[in-house]
């Protein structure tokens, strides 16, 4: 088989501009997605302000709901690659990730700023105490662990390592989720739901599983393949 090199063709280069115009379009999209909840809270509760209403309970309860969504979004874009191909999804990952961080850290700032009063004596009683406050704290240093290691120098110094420890958000978002149902004393059927979701998302990525997808979707591709020509919006 003779290897045709199209790099030097000039549509090649109009074709890599083309796809870094559409990460750049999609990575602002994502950065907007994930700031939108936090402007539309901050003006709600800024018209809220006069009616007293508990802006503490609420900041704490959007913050963890919001990084607990964004994480299991993450965690959605690799099985829809499985499922339909889209790996124009996957650099997302890092930065749906990064952002479903910071609203755990804000999370935690809250709870342990206004709910503690900055005690740590009293803050770890509550984590002592409390099976909730222990595995939203687990998650917490999960997440911290993989923002952390989630650049390029990380990458080249862990090596293999890395790719198992970013495993680990999976246990993340089963532990946030987990605090979430215990918070809620079992009531949130929204908790529940996403529990469920984030299972199904797991079970994609099983290896059987994967590779049934792959084929299923290699043999569609082939039924519904243009007999001549190149298409330049792959």
């Amino acid at each position: 088989m003779i290897n045709i090199n199209y790099s030097h063709l000039p549509f090649s280069h109009h074709l890599q501009q083309d796809r870094q115009l559409k990460r750049n379009i999609l990575k602002f999209i994502s950065h907007i997605g994930c700031l939108i909840p936090l402007a539309i809270f901050i003006g709600r509760e800024t018209a809220r302000y006069h009616l007293q209403s508990d802006l503490e309970g609420a900041a704490l309860s959007f913050t963890g709901n919001i990084s607990v969504w964004l994480l299991v979004i993450s965690l959605a874009l690799t099985p829809l690659n499985i499922l339909f191909g889209w790996k124009s999804l996957l650099p997302l990952r890092k930065l749906i990730g990064l952002y479903s961080f910071m609203y755990a850290t804000m999370h935690l700032l809250i709870f342990a700023g206004f709910e503690m009063g900055l005690n740590l004596e009293v803050l770890w009683q509550d984590v002592r105490n409390r099976p909730a406050a222990q595995l939203g704290l687990a998650s917490f240093f999960i997440l911290l662990l993989l923002a952390l290691t989630s650049f390029s120098a990380s990458m080249r110094l862990l090596g293999k390592w890395w790719k198992s420890l970013h495993r680990t958000v999976y246990l993340a978002v089963f532990l946030a989720l987990g605090h979430w149902i215990l918070i809620s004393q079992f009531r949130s059927i929204i908790a529940f739901f996403a529990l469920s979701l984030t299972t199904v998302l797991l079970l994609i990525r099983i290896n059987k599983v994967k590779r049934h997808f792959a084929k299923n979707r290699k043999s569609t591709s082939r039924n519904h393949a243009p007999r001549e020509g190149i298409s330049f919006f792959t």
